[in-house]
């Protein structure tokens, strides 16, 4: 993946979700919130446990950076603006 794909705050996204878990005195409420960075591009394939996918970069694969390493890029971005 490209650094200077992952450099550009248009390509950051914030997702966010509600989860309801039931607890002992009713339901507990919550909210969570990720970063990711999707990206489509040459790449090797990440397995070969398949004997019937090749590793090629001719092919464009889909890869998803999120959670941790998502915003670990994101302070990078953040530290190499000042």
């Amino acid at each position: 993946m490209p650094l200077a794909f992952l450099m550009d705050p248009a390509h950051h996204q914030r997702h966010s979700f509600e989860y309801e878990v039931p607890g002992t005195d009713g339901p507990l409420m919550g909210r969570r919130q990720f970063l990711s960075m999707p990206w489509t591009g040459p790449g090797l394939a990440v397995s070969n446990a398949d004997p019937d996918v090749a590793l090629t970069a001719a092919s464009p694969k889909e890869f998803f950076i999120w959670g941790a390493t998502a915003a670990m890029l994101r302070n990078l971005y953040r530290f190499l603006q000042v």
